[in-house]
């Protein structure tokens, strides 16, 4: 799964990856830390296209370009090798929405 942000608050990629059980509460950095987001290393590949932190705050756009261009395999030199799931999502897990792509017809 490419999992990209729409906030541009770093604490809050930790807390969606605690809320889809990639870890436990309160655990997201001691695992980012271990690499649980290094792609290269077999981790979540978090904020492949940079996120808001990359990007700045475009209201979501950039990263479900991100999650499309992923799943076609036309992210050019972020390309993922296995991508086949991305999820575009906003602010915190309480306030907050996502969006789920697939490679896989529905």
């Amino acid at each position: 799964m490419s999992l990209n942000s729409k906030t541009a608050f770093a604490p809050l990629v930790w807390f969606w990856l605690e809320c889809l059980g990639y870890c436990g509460l309160g655990e997201a950095h001691e695992f980012v830390r271990e690499g649980g987001i290094r792609s290269d290393r077999g981790g979540v590949p978090a904020l492949s296209g940079g996120g808001a932190l990359g990007n700045g705050r475009m209201h979501g756009i950039p990263q479900m370009l991100e999650c499309y261009l992923q799943l076609s395999r036309r992210a050019c030199e972020r390309q993922l090798p296995k991508a086949s799931v991305g999820m575009a999502r906003h602010s915190s897990p309480h306030f907050g929405g996502a969006v789920l792509y697939s490679t896989e017809p529905g």
